[in-house]
């Protein structure tokens, strides 16, 4: 019995381990479970942080997003916008002309522009007025080189509308003596103090110079330059016309009989200089008969013109002109000139606006249609320039004379220059003429003139030492000059 109790408590046991899942350890990890307690006991050993406020969390993405804002606020308030352009510009000029006393209006002009106003002022201010020459925002072409009769009427309104533009805006009282301009966009006035500073505030004007006023820059020379070879050979100015731009012609004289077959006067009555027209009745122009004849003889100078035009076209049997066959067409372009001061010496004498000057080689672009126009002779000149002048208003109206196929032929001038030539004559679409000895006095033959100007940009030389050639009255007389050397160019 207690083998079978003993044998049965042994199944039991068997039994118990077959059917029931004995409890596993952990595994064991020493290392592992060593250094996590390790860690945790570090972890306590530290002081807490105190968790942020999200305000704090949040401040560097805030901060980045601030950032971002102002860049593109920044860049949007950089933007000009179209109502703040023009009083940002104002101001930033008003700036500049309380730190540098520059005029507003003076911006984008040059600073030999802006030097040339306050001169321009400031003589006007000393003297009650001052005589200028402006030039006008109008395109120009010469008019030889535009391809139709409607371009050119365009180009002539669209000068005429600028001219109008300006004198709109200028003070009726602080301008006289007004001189327009058909083809060239330019216009001649005379202003006062308050007249230049308009001037210099209209966007009309691009360029102002002063109407400045300049004096007058053959038996043994037309030989020496072989005009009687040209002569037999046909060449003697039959059918050609030379424009003589001067002191007025006699036309009365011998030598010049039945030569001048037009005639015209350019000439200015002023205060500032003190000056009286030499055209018939006192008047600004006249193109009538015995406007181009001389200006009375009594006023030192008034003989210039008639030996000009003797030397270019005379003719007697003695002895003749270089082109004795061709006609003249005299264009009296000086003004008496009252005050001893502007005379140099004794007044009164004789000097030629440049505004007047202009009107005569209008007036010989006009007379292109009427007559075989070889030249436009300026025995004149004034200053020195040591190279070309092409701001000279006189240049688009000598460049559409060119565009024509007429030469405008300059004196170089008289002072003797050897790297300057004078003005006009520097302008670079002029035939500039200095002077040679013709072997008459002690010069030697063929040897440029003591006192005539030369310079690299030189166009000719031609005899004009001791010219013999008509003057006013029937008489002859010798003249030296580059005066003279230029007609025998023209």
């Amino acid at each position: 019995m207690r083998k079978a109790i003993a044998l049965a408590a042994c199944l039991a046991v068997l039994t118990a381990g077959l059917f029931t899942r004995p409890t596993r350890s952990a595994p064991q990890r020493p290392l592992q479970d060593e250094i996590a307690r390790r860690k945790a006991a570090a972890s306590e050993s530290k002081p807490r942080k105190q968790p942020m406020p999200a305000s704090v969390q949040d401040f560097g993405s805030l901060k980045a997003a601030a950032r971002a804002r102002k860049t593109v606020q920044d860049a949007r308030e950089a933007e000009p916008q179209p109502e703040q352009v023009e009083s940002d510009i104002l101001a930033q000029s008003s700036k500049l002309s309380r730190h540098k006393n520059v005029p507003q209006e003076d911006f984008g002009r040059s600073a030999e522009m802006v030097q040339t106003f306050d001169s321009l002022r400031e003589k006007a201010q000393a003297a009650g007025a001052v005589r200028v020459i402006v030039g006008l925002r109008s395109g120009f072409e010469p008019e030889g080189e535009l391809p139709t009769f409607a371009a050119v009427q365009a180009q002539r309104r669209g000068i005429s509308d600028a001219q109008d533009e300006l004198l709109a805006r200028l003070p009726a009282t602080g301008r006289g003596s007004i001189t327009r301009f058909e083809t060239v966009p330019y216009i001649a006035l005379e202003v006062d103090a308050d007249g230049v500073q308009a001037l210099r505030a209209s966007p009309v004007v691009t360029s102002i110079v002063e109407d400045v006023h300049i004096p007058p820059a053959l038996a043994e020379s037309v030989p020496l330059i072989g005009a009687p070879t040209a002569w037999a050979a046909g060449f003697s100015g039959a059918g050609q016309t030379v424009a003589v731009l001067d002191t007025g012609v006699d036309k009365t004289h011998s030598f010049l009989a039945g030569k001048v077959v037009s005639e015209a006067c350019f000439s200015t009555t002023g205060s500032s200089p003190n000056t009286s027209s030499f055209c018939p009745g006192g008047a600004a122009s006249s193109t009538s008969s015995g406007s181009g004849v001389n200006c009375s003889v009594s006023v030192a100078g008034c003989d210039h013109g008639t030996h000009v035009a003797g030397i270019a076209a005379g003719k007697s049997a003695g002895f003749s002109g270089v082109a004795r066959d061709a006609n003249i067409i005299a264009i009296q372009i000086f003004s008496r000139f009252n005050n001893s001061s502007d005379c140099g010496g004794v007044a009164p004498c004789v000097r030629t606006f440049g505004s007047d000057q202009m009107k005569g080689l209008e007036r010989v672009f006009a007379l292109r249609g009427s007559f075989n126009i070889a030249s436009a002779n300026m025995s004149i000149g004034g200053g020195q320039n040591s190279s070309n002048c092409d701001t000279n208003p006189l240049k688009p109206i000598i460049d559409n004379l060119r565009s024509v196929g007429i030469a405008t032929v300059i004196a170089s001038g008289n002072e003797g220059f050897k790297d300057s030539l004078s003005s006009p004559a520097c302008i670079s679409s002029a035939i500039s003429v200095g002077s040679t000895n013709d072997g008459s006095g002690s010069g030697t033959t063929d040897t440029v003139s003591s006192f005539s100007n030369s310079a690299s940009f030189l166009s000719l030389l031609a005899p004009g030492s001791l010219i013999r050639s008509s003057i006013p009255g029937g008489s002859f007389s010798n003249f030296q000059g580059t005066s003279m050397a230029t007609p025998h160019v023209a």
